[in-house]
């Protein structure tokens, strides 16, 4: 059937019945079929050390990547926003809505620095990641405004421990080498890296328990993205057709998670196909001069861990004087592996004879579909 006949059995179905099915856009979901939950902090105007300038764009791009893919439940903090308590605040609310299955996913962009390990021999340099907030200074008041990677992990630990995967994406800067410098190509100087700084008085008081890793590798379905290594600048560029400076990383993260890391196209972005996908992007967008860090968990799988399925939104439409008039239901259903290949609908409940889902419009198969007022998935019949 081509689509003007479909539109044609469309139009007869609202009449007739007060009921027609109609796709909607491609979204994201937990491959364990819980809620997709997202935390993303980013920073530009620091008070007492160097502003940034691409660190908000970073993370209002990723936002409306999560909420352009169908997750609700997105929060942002920028600049001011993105104070101590405020992260601590957010992440603590997180973690009572994580339930089991659940996919959260975290990202920062905005300075970072190293200091000297509080436990020793916790790093293998003896200098622990840092995270600076838009007050921080090197003052005994200032110093509270930080968040230290071990805190990230302590957060980590627990989602893992309520049954969630994490995906934690780190768009700063670490140490004299790991420098979020311009592009050469921009007309401008801009760093993502502070200079050195001794804490005379340390009023921080970590987050912390004894069940926390010692390091990212203790974690069980994490998987990390950060900028840099130790040792590799990280330029912020210019992406074409887009105004002001970027991180390449999340730029290449918000593009990954609108459904370009699916590069085999089968309706799932694997942990090796988000690594390698978002490896290539910032690779290219840095003129080859920066190289992510990715890390999973021991006992995951890159090939065949699955962060994220993509599923396509299903629509009940309901006709204004049907007495079925509540608001349109919608069903997620799996994507298949090619567009032009045949799809079914399949659930197990009942059967349906509905000419729609055998229409193009709908890119089913004609074998006919079975619908649910639940959750279902669309399945390759090859």
């Amino acid at each position: 059937m081509n689509r003007s006949a479909a539109f044609a059995v469309a139009a007869l179905m609202w009449f007739s019945t007060g009921q027609v099915w109609a796709t909607g856009g491609i979204s994201i979901a937990s491959p364990g079929g819980g809620s997709v939950h997202g935390l993303v902090i980013g920073i530009d105007a620091y008070q007492q050390v160097r502003p940034l300038k691409g660190a908000v764009a970073d993370a209002r791009d990723v936002e409306a990547s999560l909420k352009g893919m169908g997750v609700t439940d997105v929060t942002v903090l920028v600049d001011a926003q993105a104070s101590r308590a405020a992260v601590l605040r957010e992440m603590n609310a997180l973690l009572q809505r994580t339930k089991s299955n659940d996919v959260i996913f975290l990202s920062i962009a905005g300075h970072g620095a190293q200091e000297p390990e509080r436990i020793k021999g916790s790093e293998p340099d003896g200098m622990e990641n840092v995270f600076l907030l838009p007050d921080f200074a090197p003052t005994a008041a200032g110093s509270v405004q930080r968040i230290l990677a071990s805190e990230f992990n302590h957060f980590i630990k627990q989602f893992e421990m309520r049954g969630a995967k994490v995906v934690f994406v780190a768009d700063t800067c670490h140490g004299g080498g790991m420098a979020r410098e311009i592009d050469p190509r921009a007309e401008e100087m801009s760093f993502r890296q502070v200079p050195r700084y001794t804490l005379l008085v340390d009023k921080l008081q970590p987050v912390s328990d004894k069940s926390d890793p010692r390091s990212e590798f203790d974690f069980d379905r994490t998987a990390f993205l950060a900028a840099v290594d130790r040792s590799t600048k990280a330029p912020e560029v210019r992406i074409p057709g887009i105004s002001g400076l970027r991180g390449a990383l999340s730029y290449a993260v918000a593009r990954a998670i609108e459904g370009g890391a699916d590069t085999n196209h089968d309706g799932r972005i694997t942990v090796s196909e988000l690594f390698a996908n978002v490896r290539q992007v910032v690779y290219q967008l840095s003129d080859q001069r920066q190289n992510i860090v990715t890390v999973t968990s021991p006992g995951q799988s890159p090939d065949s861990d699955v962060v994220f399925d993509l599923t396509r939104g299903v629509v009940l439409m309901q006709a204004p004087n049907s007495p079925l008039h509540p608001p349109m239901q919608l069903l997620h259903r799996r994507l298949g592996p090619r567009a032009a290949r045949r799809q079914r609908l399949h659930t197990g409940t009942h059967r349906s004879a509905d000419p729609a889902c055998s229409s193009g419009w709908l890119d089913i198969s004609a074998a006919g579909c079975e619908v649910t007022r639940r959750h279902d998935r669309i399945r390759s019949t090859n």
